[in-house]
């Protein structure tokens, strides 16, 4: 503790030394600071650190959905690819080959078996098969009954 007394080289002597003495903080308070208003600078770089990560969450989550999606597609190709594989397999001459036609069923009733148009109109006949379908002669022509029926041959 220094008075001025002793500074100055003084004869006025404080008995005490207290004359001088200042009590307190030299610095003001870090805390009694009146708050600065925000600056341009400030709310910008908030935003963009904002929209920063607002993409990098977005962009994550649109690699997560498409990433899964070809996965399920990979899976549905690969099982496709497998289904496929006997047709491959076989030689063209293999797949040009007439196969078997499968036999009638038991419960569908046999078609009706009438000529053709120009062979019933030649022997006289009523009925015809014409297209799959049964037809009956008019003078002038024929009607379609309606009803399917195969073509046979005399």
């Amino acid at each position: 503790m220094t008075t001025t007394s002793d500074r100055e080289g003084g004869a006025a002597p404080d008995p005490d030394g207290f004359a001088t003495v200042r009590f307190g903080r030299r610095h003001p308070a870090a805390g009694r600071r009146e708050p600065e208003p925000l600056r341009f600078r400030d709310v910008f770089a908030a935003v963009l650190l904002a929209l920063c990560v607002f993409s990098i969450a977005q962009g994550l989550i649109v690699w997560y959905v498409v990433s899964t999606e070809l996965e399920r597609m990979q899976r549905e190709m690969a099982t496709f690819v497998e289904s496929m594989e006997p047709a491959w397999t076989q030689t063209p001459a293999e797949l040009h080959t007439p196969r078997a036609r499968g036999r009638a069923s038991a419960h569908a009733p046999p078609l009706p078996g009438y000529p053709g148009p120009v062979t019933a109109k030649a022997n006289g006949a009523s009925h015809a098969c014409a297209g799959g379908r049964t037809v009956r002669r008019l003078p002038n022509g024929w009607e379609d009954v309606g009803g399917r029926c195969r073509a046979t041959s005399q």
